[in-house]
């Protein structure tokens, strides 16, 4: 489960005689431990590597926090419901177990948060909560110390987008008791090409060609923004972090994979997809309104398909809102995706101080 995060506190005695928890600022040594508690969580295919280069992205910087307590705890304390927790470290007194094996520091590290900005005023605040650690008040301490560490960085509204994938009606309810709205459910497809895809149809007045490092950038950028203006709960995003968001300066980048749909001099449409452990992920397929209901759409998804194929891949997987304005969830149905799975997007909204 990812939740809302929250900021450094002091540590303090557990309920656990002996026992202390703190949250303190991660760093790249933590990277290791790190991956396994996110994979041990909703990303069992995260690498290391994953991991450093989104740090390597969006840098650090006093936004990612690891909860840690000792690497030996004394004997199991009776737990005790910490609704009421108003930080951290209070939150932590109740928790029970342990997650990760202690290293050489005598500590081990039982949650990770980070708070990545996606445009100005907007965050996306992160939690990963060990499983044996959860259903102890952490949760909510820590979407409490989101709003807290939000206006630390910015003195205007603010906007907090959480997210939960798959069943779960804990993670709902905590959202929902934290003052967070439901905004969107998305579902995750997957298509199986056991044949070569089928190219997609011209459309007159339309080329698709491949995306042009160097120069198509910011061209594609507003035209991406602009066709998701109609999704449920969308937020803006910079062009930064429209740029780190698709991966553009990572390793898995490949321009082969991205296509853009021109008309003249517009750009009408494009699509941005990625390879990840042999899957093809399609990030992203929009299409701006005056060019909607010509089967740009479809075009551009099976475009990305033929060269996801042609690069030995076998399956393809994108997001899409359950409940589409625009009917991509039907689209997608009728070329043969399915769904596998879900997530919730989740808005709070602050007012200036």
């Amino acid at each position: 489960m990812t939740v809302p995060e929250g900021q450094q506190t002091p540590d303090t005695e557990t309920a656990q005689p002996g026992q202390r928890v703190q949250l303190r600022a991660a760093t790249l040594a933590d990277v290791e431990t790190i991956t396994s508690l996110r994979r041990s969580l909703d990303e069992p295919k995260l690498t290391a590597d994953d991991v450093r280069e989104e740090w390597g992205i969006r840098s650090l910087d006093g936004c990612a926090w690891a909860l840690v307590a000792p690497a030996a705890p004394a004997a199991p304390a009776s737990a005790t419901s910490v609704a009421d927790a108003t930080d951290v470290a209070a939150a932590a007194d109740a928790a029970s177990a342990t997650t990760t094996d202690g290293d050489a520091s005598g500590e081990r590290i039982i949650g990770f948060a980070e708070l990545v900005a996606r445009a100005p005023g907007v965050f996306t605040p992160l939690v990963w909560v060990a499983a044996p650690e959860q259903r102890h008040g952490l949760g909510g301490a820590l979407l409490r110390q989101a709003e807290g560490e939000a206006r630390a960085i910015t003195n205007g509204p603010i906007t907090l987008l959480a997210q939960i994938t798959g069943p779960n009606e804990a993670g709902w309810k905590l959202l929902e008791s934290g003052g967070y709205r439901l905004s969107s459910t998305f579902q995750t497809m997957t298509l199986k090409m056991a044949e070569e895809p089928t190219p997609p149809v011209a459309i007159e007045g339309i080329e698709i060609r491949h995306f042009v490092v160097g120069s198509d950038e910011r061209a594609v950028y507003e035209a991406d923004e602009e066709a998701f203006q109609d999704e449920r709960g969308k937020t803006p995003r910079t062009y930064d972090v429209w740029r780190n968001r698709l991966g553009m300066d990572g390793s898995r980048f490949d321009p082969s994979l991205w296509f853009v749909a021109w008309e003249g001099d517009q750009v009408a449409g494009a699509v941005m997809a990625e390879v990840i452990g042999g899957v093809g992920e399609i990030m992203h397929v929009g299409v701006r309104r005056p060019w909607r209901r010509r089967g740009l759409g479809e075009a551009l998804t099976r475009q990305a398909l033929v060269a996801l194929y042609g690069k030995g891949v076998r399956y393809a997987r994108l997001n899409v809102d359950g409940e589409s304005q625009t009917n991509a969830n039907k689209l997608y149905e009728r070329m043969g995706f399915q769904v596998v799975t879900f997530y919730r997007n989740y808005l709070r909204e602050l007012p200036q101080t």
